[in-house]
């Protein structure tokens, strides 16, 4: 009895002092999450917030929750706001296998549908949801870039495309997440149907024998990679034509040339997109004026013989001119004494 007594007493010790638990089932398994510690999981797709969130649902450090396969990965950032429905702090994330609601009409799943949860759960800003996706599972003619992540919209009951980025080298997807529900990788699949819009001739009138460019814009409405023959018809002939290959819901500007010799109005069809062409026959050149007579060249005038600059007047050399006139005044006084005394003897 004594032993009973105190058994007794010890599990009733140790339930008053134990911290409350509450007990959440997690679809698998079953998950006890203390108020004011860690949680003790019982499904690998649990990931427990209790050490890096404080009481006002701040984060304190990044947080990476991952799925059970390691595929999928939630990143939150330090400072994140994390609530339940509640507005209470988020003390734990999981995620777990799901195997409804069907994806969409014309849309396949790309790996596994998975349930996030709690229910209600918010973040701001938004969590980073990235998908590692098995290349293999996507169907022929689906391009790769036209993955999308999409969320289960309760409200609307339909399946909700996520702006995604594809990262084709890695095999991963991502977009951010604001709340809980379920989430999957979906690849449509719908038929390829072409459309032809915006047709321009460009120019619509033109001279004999020019060039003209007729384009029209080919947009691929469906999801499927296809291939379109694109035909030019001039009066219901076709004249040229050119293909594309386009990806689900990609468009293409085409581009084709014609010309004609015959001058008129021509009907301009590009599958089934109409417009008209007048040809016009250019006007004839303007007559070639004859040539001018050539212009003799200018006659030069007279050129005058150069002008010998005028000699500056040299100074006069007084001593030179005085001695000639002593020299020619003594010679005339000797002449004239020779004179007198030839005079003079004769007179004898």
């Amino acid at each position: 009895m004594v032993a009973i007594f105190a058994l007794v007493l010890a599990v009733a010790t140790s339930s008053w002092f134990a911290l409350p638990a509450t007990l959440c089932y997690a679809q698998g398994g079953y998950v006890v999450e203390y108020v004011g510690g860690g949680g003790i999981p019982y499904h690998p797709g649990l990931t427990s917030l209790y050490s890096k969130i404080d009481l006002s649902g701040v984060l304190t450090e990044d947080v990476i929750a991952k799925s059970p396969d390691k595929l999928w990965k939630l990143m939150l950032s330090k400072g994140t706001k994390a609530l339940k429905k509640s507005g209470y702090r988020l003390s734990s994330i999981i995620m777990v296998e799901a195997k409804t609601p069907a994806p969409p009409p014309n849309a396949n799943v790309i790996g596994l549908i998975y349930d996030l949860s709690p229910d209600g759960a918010t973040f701001d800003p938004p969590a980073t949801l990235t998908v590692t996706y098995d290349p293999a599972l996507i169907p022929a003619a689906v391009a790769e870039e036209k993955l999308v992540i999409a969320m289960w919209d309760e409200e609307a009951g339909e399946w909700a495309n996520l702006v995604s980025t594809v990262d084709p080298v890695a095999n991963t997807i991502t977009a951010g997440v604001s709340h809980f529900t379920a989430f999957t990788v979906l690849a449509y699949t719908r038929p390829s149907a072409f459309t032809i819009t915006n047709l321009v001739i460009a120019p619509d009138e033109v001279d004999t024998g020019k060039s003209v460019t007729v384009s029209a814009l080919v947009t691929n409405t469906g999801d499927l990679t296809d291939s379109y023959k694109v035909t030019l018809k001039i009066d219901k002939v076709a004249v040229a034509t050119r293909e594309v290959t386009l990806t689900g819901g990609d468009s293409q500007k085409v581009t084709l040339t014609t010309s004609k010799d015959v001058a008129g109005t021509y009907a301009v069809n590009v599958d089934g997109l109409s417009g008209t062409l007048v040809v016009k026959t250019p006007p004839a050149p303007p007559p070639t004026p004859a040539p001018a007579p050539p212009v003799a060249p200018p006659v030069a005038p007279p050129v005058a013989p150069p002008v010998a600059p005028p000699v500056p007047p040299t100074a006069l050399n007084w001593w030179l001119i005085g001695g000639i006139i002593a020299a020619v005044i003594v010679i005339g006084v000797v002449i004239a004494l020779v004179i007198r005394r030839r005079m003079a003897l004769r007179t004898k």
